[in-house]
C-alpha cells in the first residue's frame, strides 16, 4: 500500500510480491561457495558452475568463466567429427588423453605438470591439436585459447580457473623476447603449476587467503624448452625436465601432426573437419567421463591404477624415482583413455591407443639427454667434422698446398700427443659452426670440459 502511494502502479505489486516470496523461499536454501571448478569432494563443478555429483548445494564464486557457454553438441557428434579424425594423430591422441587424465589428477596422486608441443614446421597443427584437447572439456576456439603472455598473477588464476582440468597456452613466444627469459619464465611458471599452490593474492578468487589447483597444460612453440636453454647456454635441471616436457609435435616430416594418417588421404581435409568439429561439440565428452567416473568411482580408480602400471611395464620404463616420475603423465593419460573406451567415450582401439602414447613418451624421453648421453653425441659429431675438415699437423712441414692452408685457416688442425692419442685443435667459428645448430657452443664446452675431453 506504502508503494502504491508513491506512485507504484498497482499492476506491478503483484509481480514484485511473487519476486518477494521467491527470495524468501531462496533464502531457505543454502548453498556452500566453492573458488573454483573441479572435485570438491565427490562432486565435480564445471567452469560455469554446473555441478556434477549428489551431495551440497555448490556455489560457483569469482570465476570470469561462468559467463561463458562451455558445454555444446552432443557427445555422438564430438566422437564422429573430432575423436575419430583425431587418431590419424599421436599428438592429437595424447592431447585428448591429457584432457582426460587432469580429471584423474586428485584420486590418482599424479603430479601436475606441462607438456610442451613443439615444431619449426609452419602449419605443423599444433594450435589444432591444443583446441582438439581443449574440446573435451570446454569451448574451443582460436578465440577461446589462454597465452602464454600472462603475469604471475593472472598465471596462477588461470590454473585456478582450469583446477582439475586442462589448461591450453598458446605459443610460449609470447612469453618474452629473449630466449634466455623465455626459458627462465617457463622452468617458473612449470614449478608453480606443478605445486599447485599460489605465492600471491588473487584478487578474483581469494583475496584473503591462498588458492591451490590441480592442473595438466598442454603448451605450444616453435622452440622446445631445451633447445632455448642449450641456445643461450642454461643448463636444465632434472626436476625441470620432469615438470616442462618437450614433445615434438611432428613425426613425420611434411605431414604436420598427422603422422598415423594413411598417405592417400590430405591433412588439409582432415584438419577442417577437426576444425568445425571442435566449434560445434564441446564440453560433452568431458562431462560424460566425469558422470560415468562417479557412477563406478572405486572401480574406475582401480582400473586406472593398474593401466599406469601396466603402461610403464609395456613401454620399458625403469624403477628409477626420474623415469617413473618422467613417464607418469603419459601413463595417466594411457589409463584416462582407457577408461573413456569403457565407457563408450572414445572409439580407438587398444592397441592404436597404446602405440600412440607409448611413441609420445618415447619421443619427448628421447629429447631429453642426460649430460653424459650428450656429450658422447657431441664429442662424436666433432671427431666426424674434425677427421674429414681438419688439416693434419706436422712441425717440420714448411710448404703446405693450398688445399691444406685453406683447411687449416678455415678449420684448424689434428695432430698426436706424446702418446699417440689424436688432439683436435678447432678455431673458434669452426667449432661454434658445428654444435651451433643443436645446442649453445658455450654450454657444450662446459660439457666438455666436465667430462675432461
Amino acid at each position: 500500500d506504502h508503494l502504491v502511494d508513491a506512485g507504484l502502479p498497482r499492476h506491478a505489486t503483484a509481480e514484485l510480491g511473487d519476486l518477494i516470496a521467491e527470495c524468501d523461499q531462496s533464502a531457505n536454501d543454502h548453498y556452500a561457495a566453492v573458488q573454483g571448478p573441479g572435485w570438491h569432494t565427490n562432486q565435480y563443478v564445471w567452469p560455469d558452475g554446473d555441478v556434477i555429483g549428489e551431495g551440497k548445494k555448490l556455489l560457483l564464486q569469482g570465476n570470469r568463466s561462468r559467463s561463458a557457454r562451455h558445454v555444446a553438441g552432443s557427445l555422438k557428434g564430438w566422437v564422429r567429427s573430432v575423436a575419430t579424425p583425431a587418431r590419424h594423430s599421436t599428438p592429437m591422441m595424447m592431447g585428448i588423453s591429457m584432457s582426460l587424465a587432469a580429471y584423474l589428477l586428485r584420486d590418482t596422486r599424479v603430479e601436475g605438470g606441462i607438456i610442451h608441443l613443439t615444431s619449426t614446421e609452419s602449419g605443423a597443427g599444433k594450435t589444432l591439436t591444443q583446441l582438439v584437447a581443449q574440446s573435451v572439456g570446454r569451448r574451443a576456439d582460436r578465440l577461446s585459447l589462454a597465452h602464454w603472455d600472462a603475469t604471475d598473477t593472472s598465471c596462477e588464476e588461470l590454473a585456478v580457473e582450469h583446477n582439475d582440468g586442462l589448461l591450453v597456452l598458446d605459443e610460449i613466444a609470447r612469453l618474452a623476447a629473449a630466449p634466455e627469459d623465455q626459458v627462465r619464465k617457463a622452468e617458473a611458471a612449470s614449478f608453480r603449476m606443478a605445486g599447485g599452490v599460489s605465492r600471491l593474492r588473487s584478487r578474483r578468487y581469494s583475496p584473503s587467503q591462498t588458492t591451490s589447483w590441480r592442473v595438466l597444460v598442454l603448451s605450444s612453440g616453435e622452440a622446445s624448452i631445451t633447445g632455448l636453454a642449450d641456445r643461450v647456454g642454461r643448463r636444465r635441471l632434472r626436476g625441470d625436465s620432469v615438470r616442462m616436457i618437450d614433445l615434438p609435435a611432428v613425426r613425420i616430416k611434411g605431414r604436420g601432426v598427422f603422422d598415423l594418417l594413411p598417405s592417400d588421404r590430405r591433412t588439409a581435409t582432415v584438419a577442417t573437419r577437426l576444425e568445425r568439429g571442435v566449434g560445434e561439440n564441446y564440453g560433452v565428452a568431458g562431462k560424460a567421463f566425469v558422470e560415468k567416473y562417479l557412477a563406478s568411482k572405486e572401480k574406475s580408480i582401480g582400473l586406472a591404477k593398474s593401466w599406469i602400471e601396466q603402461f610403464m611395464v609395456k613401454s620399458g620404463v625403469s624403477q628409477q624415482s626420474w623415469e617413473r616420475r618422467f613417464a607418469s603423465r603419459f601413463a595417466l593419460a594411457y589409463a584416462a583413455a582407457m577408461l573413456a573406451r569403457t565407457f563408450k567415450i572414445l572409439p580407438w582401439s587398444e592397441g592404436r591407443l597404446f602405440k600412440a602414447l607409448s611413441s609420445a613418451w618415447a619421443d619427448a624421453r628421447s629429447a631429453v639427454q642426460g649430460e653424459a648421453e650428450r656429450t658422447t653425441a657431441v664429442l662424436a659429431k666433432l671427431r666426424t667434422k674434425a677427421r674429414s675438415r681438419l688439416a693434419p699437423h706436422s712441425v717440420s712441414s714448411k710448404n703446405l698446398d693450398t688445399k691444406t692452408r685453406d683447411r687449416l685457416r678455415r678449420y684448424g688442425c689434428s695432430r698426436k700427443d706424446k702418446n699417440g692419442r689424436e688432439e683436435f685443435l678447432i678455431r673458434p667459428t669452426a667449432f661454434r659452426r658445428w654444435v651451433g645448430e643443436a645446442a649453445h657452443p658455450e654450454y657444450i664446452l662446459r660439457l666438455l670440459q666436465r667430462s675432461g675431453a
